[in-house]
């Protein structure tokens, strides 16, 4: 019988992403279903690695984003320079000042606005190109 809380756990794991695993392992109830302990098994054994260069997750996205608007909010609402409010979002997620600052960079408006130069001459192009098509 498949236990309902561990479903999809191996589709993660198997992407990467150990975090729900861990998190059931060291949950309080101790119950560990045999399919858990076969894929427990497969990552000791070296079955299953992470992938390399895989893409930064959905909720690892939402953090970087998070992270860089509460700098900007400190930044502009409470008139704090730069690098106060860099330490002040490193204390409060726990992560390094680099973090930080790659996070800023990530959500610059200048990456925001060459990604949307990009779409709107991709959608340009795209239009030129049906214009032509029908012509």
């Amino acid at each position: 019988m498949v236990d309902v809380l561990w479903i999809g756990i191996r589709e993660e794991v198997e992407a990467g992403d150990f975090s729900r695993l861990i998190s059931k392992l060291r949950d309080e109830d101790g119950y560990v279903p045999q399919e858990a302990r076969i894929l427990i098994a497969d990552i000791i054994e070296g079955k299953i690695v992470r992938p390399a260069n895989r893409p930064r997750s959905v909720n690892k996205e939402y953090e970087e984003q998070k992270i860089a608007d509460y700098v900007r909010f400190l930044q502009y609402e409470y008139d704090m320079k730069q690098m106060a409010a860099i330490s002040k979002a490193m204390e409060e997620f726990k992560i390094s000042e680099r973090s930080v600052r790659t996070f800023l960079a990530r959500r610059s408006e200048s990456a925001l606005l060459t990604h949307l130069k990009r779409t709107r001459e991709r959608e340009r192009l795209m239009f030129k190109a049906m214009a032509a098509k029908d012509e």
